[in-house]
């Protein structure tokens, strides 16, 4: 298998890897894991709530956490050839915004679910875009 490939399949299944576990820790790395943390319980008690209250708006969250799954592979693939992504990252997390609010707008039965699951979404997108900003210039911490 090509170098490039592996990149951006280690990349693609690293990021939920690196996310998730810091509830079991959530102060290990201080509030770099702390905040990741703070997403996983928010996407436990957002999914039960939008499943209480059968609110499909918070879908949208799906869509958000498969465009941090795009970045990130993408990153994999591109991985050393970008020297300043800023640009594009902030235009990503501009995106992942807007999907958000447009998930709480279209909440109607339960807001709380999709503002927490929008917590989920927002702090996913940060810590991919984290990830990819590292790849793209291949500057790991």
């Amino acid at each position: 298998m090509d170098i490039i490939m592996s990149n951006a399949i280690w990349l693609f299944l690293s990021l939920p890897a690196w996310y998730f576990p810091t509830i079991l820790s959530p102060f290990a790395g201080s509030y770099l894991t702390a905040i990741p943390a703070t997403g996983v319980v928010a996407l436990a008690i957002g999914a039960i709530l939008a499943a209480l209250h059968r609110e499909r708006a918070v879908l949208w969250g799906l869509l958000s956490a498969a465009m941090s799954q795009v970045l990130v592979t993408i990153s994999g693939l591109m991985h050393g050839a970008v020297d300043k992504p800023d640009g594009p990252l902030l235009v990503f997390l501009a995106i992942q915004l807007v999907l958000v609010g447009v998930m709480v707008f279209k909440s109607r039965k339960s807001r709380l679910a999709a503002g927490l699951i929008g917590w989920f979404c927002l702090t996913y997108a940060v810590l991919a875009a984290f990830s990819a900003a590292m790849s793209f210039s291949n500057a790991w911490m």
